[in-house]
């Protein structure tokens, strides 16, 4: 993995701008290797008046040189590109000087940075489909441009500032919107994005419909699912041949039994990898996907090494109780430090639930050697549609943004900040929708590509990539243009991935998902009195406007049951969850900043009513960023 750094200064003399770009270089080498127990290294070089840096460490990648330098041009990339081949340092160059349109034709997610050293001229891009996240900031000390955002304030010399208006939106949804970041004086450089660090100056190369295309191009179904399946094997093919120790992790879903299959068929001879205890649904059901398709099985429990990211955690006992679940030992970083690195590190890039949820990939547990690459299912949310629940809202442009506007709450003491940096955000797409067809399908495939693959998508992926490099094969260009063919009732069903499944692996027809599993498991009686009220109520919601019932049914009918079987232990994990927020939002509000951003008696009501909600889970995200990497401090009154 990489990290790429650039700076065009404008103050101070030369030796006195170098000292301090490979200061803050070493710094966020400290910072990773604290984090994850890598042992990173760094390189830079001075193109005329403009500082070029590196920061790379081993993770296993087969083949793959980050730092690339030949005949006086030279390459630099954050992420892989999987399908250089030929192409030279020189032609990277010719291509981001002359052609930048040519990159929507390299696969992978990457950055790349090029130079010439005669002309003097330094280019860096954005990849067209999938990239690294990239941040830039102009300030009283130049312009910078790079993978974190914190580094380029303190080398451009702004302040390291909340974004109020982007914090009410990530407070709201989770991840950062449009080209903002948790930082005021710092944006993101959007994909399909060039700098010319000559003027410095910004341009887009090329827009989405340009990238992904409207023309339809199959007359049938059968040659869409073999051109698909035929582009997915290729894209596993290409990642597996740079993976050193490739695990593909099978669980009982879709996206995963998908990546088996290609994996399989693409020549992976290793064991699919399923986590948790022997009755676990994933494992149980992942080991039938290794048998049918004839490879090795291998059942691995989660469990957690020491390293620098959790060997300070201190343990916090919560207020005991009578009942043995009132006893638990919440194991979480107390100490301030601990939470300033994970926020340093991290910058809003992932909220602070899906790091607790995946520990040993977010805070640097070993469940494997940090040399292991992961095959991930980031994608198949777009090809199998499910963004399309909210197609009865989207008759038009304006009827979507208005339901989107009205899902923040009116809570936020930022409302209106964040109600006009969402409308800048939704008119960029709405432009880009009007270009296309204008069709309802058109513009939820544009939004959902847009606002959550490249900008959540890869956030989550930059994120994991610090403990292990993940492959996700389903996030294609080309995969996604041929989806755009389906119909919208055959794509926003699970339907399409099972076929581009069982059309890699025939083999694995008729083996059931784990939601099916779990429906064979009920009474029928019980199944016959949830079914009754579950399909009154979604067709109380409008569900056959977007949906056969029946499916609508299934997708929610494992949740009712495991809700109407374990009310008792939930009752206990609500009490545990209400102390939680009262120990991390309430015990010390005088010091804490969200006050100032959300209504106080809204989130002690929801700390009461429903403490499981995703707004405090966003809300604590801000707050540790905020202690974390904030050097200008808003006052809480």
């Amino acid at each position: 993995m990489s990290q790429i750094f650039i700076w065009k200064p404008k103050r101070y003399a030369d030796h006195v701008n170098k000292a301090k770009f490979l200061e803050a270089l070493q710094a966020q080498c400290e910072l990773i290797q604290e984090g994850y127990l890598y042992e990173p290294g760094y390189r830079y070089k001075k193109i005329g008046d403009t500082y070029i840096g590196l920061i790379y460490w081993d993770q296993g990648i087969v083949g793959w040189q980050p730092w690339v330098e030949d005949n006086g041009f030279g390459n630099v990339w954050s992420g892989v590109c999987e399908n250089l081949e030929t192409a030279s340092v020189e032609d990277i160059h010719t291509i981001l000087s002359e052609k930048p349109h040519k990159l929507d034709e390299l696969d992978g997610s990457f950055s790349v940075a090029s130079w010439n050293e005669k002309t003097e001229n330094i280019y860096l891009a954005t990849g067209a489909v999938q990239t690294q996240s990239l941040f830039y900031s102009e300030g009283p000390n130049g312009f910078a441009a790079g993978n974190r955002s914190g580094i380029l304030l303190d080398l451009v010399e702004n302040d390291r500032e909340l974004d109020i208006a982007q914090a009410g939106l990530y407070i709201n949804w989770g991840y950062l919107i449009g080209d903002g970041t948790l930082f005021k004086q710092a944006k993101r450089l959007k994909s399909r994005s060039l700098i010319d660090f000559s003027k410095p100056e910004i341009k887009n190369y090329e827009s989405l419909i340009e990238t992904l295309g409207t023309k339809k191009t199959f007359s049938n179904k059968h040659d869409l699912l073999e051109n698909v399946s035929q582009r997915f094997l290729t894209r596993v093919e290409q990642q597996l041949a740079f993976s050193k120790a490739p695990i593909v992790n099978t669980t009982g879903g879709r996206d995963s039994r998908s990546i088996a299959a290609a994996a399989k068929k693409s020549g992976y001879n290793y064991p699919l990898v399923s986590f948790g205890s022997e009755n676990n649904e994933d494992v149980r059901i992942g080991k039938q996907v290794a048998d049918l398709l004839g490879v090795d099985h291998s059942r691995r429990n989660i469990h957690h090494e020491k390293s620098a990211m959790n060997s300070k955690e201190e343990t916090i006992k919560i207020k005991s109780g009578s009942h043995p679940q009132k006893n638990k030992i919440l194991r979480i970083q107390k100490n301030e430090e601990r939470l300033k690195l994970w926020a340093q590190l991290h910058e809003g890039l992932e909220t602070f639930k899906h790091v607790q949820a995946n520990r040993y990939f977010f805070h640097g547990n070993a469940v494997y050697p940090e040399q292991n690459q992961f095959f991930h299912g980031l994608g198949g949310e777009l090809h199998r549609g499910a963004h399309y629940g909210a197609a009865k809202y989207a008759v038009d442009y304006n009827a979507l943004t208005t339901n989107l506007s009205e899902k923040i709450p009116e809570q936020l003491l930022v409302y209106n900040q964040s109600i006009e940096k969402l409308n800048e955000s939704l008119e960029e797409i709405t432009d880009m929708a009007r270009k296309s067809n204008g069709k309802v399908e058109e513009w939820l495939d544009i939004f959902y590509w847009q606002r959550r693959l490249l900008h959540w998508g890869q956030d989550m992926m930059s994120v994991r990539n610090l403990s292990g490099y993940t492959w996700t094969p389903l996030f294609d260009k080309q995969i996604t243009k041929m989806s755009y063919e389906l119909e919208p009732s055959y794509k926003s069903s699970d339907q399409f991935i099972e076929d581009v499944t069982h059309h890699i692996a025939p083999e694995l027809k008729g083996l059931p998902y784990d939601r099916e599993h779990t429906y064979k498991q009920q009474p029928q009686k019980k199944d016959s009195r949830i079914k009754k009220s579950a399909v009154s109520l979604l067709h109380k919601l409008g569900a056959s406007e977007t949906m056969p019932v029946i499916k609508m049914y299934r997708k929610t009918k494992k949740t009712l049951q495991s809700s109407a079987q374990s009310k008792t232990s939930n009752k206990d994990h609500l009490e545990y969850m209400v102390e939680f927020w009262s120990y991390f939002l309430l015990d010390d509000i005088n010091n804490c900043i969200w006050p100032s951003l959300i209504d106080e008696a809204y989130i002690k009501q929801l700390i009461s009513k429903d403490p499981e909600s995703q707004i405090l889970w966003n809300l604590l995200t801000v707050e540790i960023f905020h202690q974390a990497n904030c050097t200008k401090t808003l006052i809480h009154t």
